[in-house]
C-alpha cells in the first residue's frame, strides 16, 4: 500500500516538475523570439530612415520606371545599385528591397543572390 502511494506520488511530482520546466522553456523562448523581432523592426526603421538608403531607393525606383521593359538591362542596373548597398557594413548577411513600379507591381531586389 505504501509502495503504491509512493510510486504515484513520485510519478506526479516528476510529471509536475517536467511540465514546469517545459513551461519555463516556452516562456524564455517566447521572450527571445519577441526580442529578435523587435530588434529586426528597429533595424528596419533605422535603415529606412537613413539618407543613404533613401537615396539608393530613389535610384532604384527611377531605374525601375525607366527600364521596366528590358529585363536584362534592369537586372544589371539593379546589380550595380545593390552593390552600392554594402549590406555587410550594417551587419547583415543579405538585404532585400521591395519597391512598387508604375504598374503597381512589387519588384524585389536581393543584395546577395542565394541558390
Amino acid at each position: 500500500m505504501v509502495g503504491t502511494y509512493s510510486y504515484f506520488n513520485a510519478k506526479n511530482a516528476i510529471l509536475k516538475r517536467t511540465l514546469d520546466q517545459l513551461t519555463s522553456i516556452r516562456v524564455i523562448k517566447k521572450g527571445q523570439i519577441e526580442f529578435l523581432f523587435k530588434e529586426r523592426f528597429k533595424d528596419l526603421f533605422f535603415l529606412s530612415n537613413t539618407d543613404y538608403i533613401k537615396n539608393l531607393i530613389a535610384e532604384l525606383k527611377q531605374g525601375i520606371n525607366q527600364l521596366e521593359h528590358d529585363k536584362n538591362i534592369k537586372a544589371s542596373y539593379s546589380d550595380a545599385l545593390m552593390d552600392k548597398l554594402n549590406y555587410e557594413r550594417f551587419g547583415f548577411t543579405n538585404m532585400f528591397v521591395l519597391l512598387e513600379n508604375k504598374s503597381k507591381q512589387t519588384v524585389i531586389f536581393s543584395a546577395k543572390i542565394t541558390i
